[in-house]
């Protein structure tokens, strides 16, 4: 692959086409590109040009290294990682190390742990920038201690168009960021559709700084979105117009969860329905929640994790305002226990304004705002 990348780049080649069927890797490929002649990897599409791994520890791709000069300007299109080896927690799909401007288009990963590492185990900040998924997908093979996408040191990944898949049967995190030296500075996820991964965006390690996501599905996870980091912080958040839906018996816990440093999350009109626990969980404050509509969450009650109340804020700034809780009458479980829970003494800079809630069995609002 290095070798036919080579010629047609000497070649003043623009593409490199690769035929329909099945193409085993007898060890990973790897791609150095310095951005002198921007190069096409096209397949016949995804599922009909297929890259098999032959070994559980296996890297498909790996794209740039960091003892070469900055990898950029390559697009991969139309071709599918398919795993006929079970990964290990070893194994990669796309690795991209010290990378610019890297498009995957139409591009599938069928029963892999992880499709996409990104400046994963980098030496400084923002080793991969500029990455964009156009048309992709992805297809778990079930629970997995590594995530589908891996952001570790870098910025800007953008996840957008038709998605050709993203589906789990549970059990496999979505995107996590893990590096605890290096952050992830924006990430733009656009009308995904997602079917039941365990968590959706997990952030608990430097942390995520300007994050947007919206718009399409997400359903049937433990924690949906959690900003939990432990070495940095969670930063500019932009979370609204998702469907995020929770299924009796199947999954659909907490929407969004966070502690330690968190500054500025916006969760703004989205609609959370079905969850067992609360829709929003902000430990040590510093949310924003506005017209967001929650219908039948919160429904274990008491007996839920976190107490059965559908917003439940810690100490930190927190606005409040203009959200839609519904309880159908009858509804199982032990009610509705709280709209809000305000944790903690009062704090001068939370506020809550024009909630309604219905059909609680406990007070609209306990604790002290």
């Amino acid at each position: 692959m290095q070798a036919l990348y080579n010629r047609a780049k000497a070649a003043g080649r623009g593409e490199l086409i690769l035929p329909r069927g099945d193409i085993a890797l007898e060890a990973a490929v790897s791609i150095y590109e310095d951005g002198t002649r921007p190069i096409r990897i096209v397949g016949q599409g995804p599922n009909q040009t297929r890259f098999l791994n032959t070994s559980a520890s296996q890297h498909f791709f790996n794209i740039g290294d960091a003892a070469q000069a900055r990898s950029r300007d390559i697009v991969f299109e139309g071709l599918s990682l398919d795993a006929a080896v079970a990964q290990d927690n070893s194994g990669r799909g796309f690795c991209l190390r010290y990378t610019s401007d890297i498009t995957f288009k139409d591009v599938l990963v069928d029963g892999l742990k992880n499709g996409w590492s990104l400046g994963e185990g980098a030496s400084a900040t923002n080793d991969v920038v500029y990455t964009s998924f156009d048309n992709c997908g992805g297809n778990s093979p079930g629970a997995s201690s590594i995530p589908l996408i891996i952001l570790g040191s870098g910025g800007i990944l953008q996840v957008g168009g038709n998605a050709y898949r993203w589906n789990a049967s549970g059990g496999h995190d979505f995107m996590q960021q893990l590096d605890t030296d290096w952050n992830w500075d924006g990430l733009y996820v656009y009308g995904q559709f997602f079917e039941h991964f365990r968590k959706y965006l997990v952030s608990n390690a430097k942390g995520i700084v300007n994050a947007e996501w919206t718009g399409g599905q997400v359903d049937r996870a433990d924690i949906f979105f959690q900003a939990e980091a432990t070495t940095g912080s969670n930063r500019d958040w932009n979370i609204h117009d998702v469907k995020i839906l929770g299924f009796s018996g199947q999954g659909g816990g907490i929407g969004f969860l966070s502690s330690g440093t968190v500054e500025s999350i916006r969760i703004a009109h989205n609609t959370f329905h079905g969850l067992h626990d609360a829709c929003i969980y902000a430990a040590t404050g510093n949310v924003f929640v506005e017209a967001n509509e929650m219908v039948q969450c919160a429904d274990l009650g008491a007996s839920a994790p976190l107490g059965g109340s559908l917003i439940r804020i810690g100490q930190g700034r927190a606005r409040i305002q203009g959200n839609w809780g519904y309880r159908p009458s009858g509804a199982p479980g032990s009610a509705y226990r709280f709209g809000i829970q305000w944790d903690g003494a009062t704090y001068s800079q939370r506020s809550a304004a024009n909630n309604v809630w219905y059909n609680f069995g406990a007070a609209a609002e306990t604790g002290t705002m």
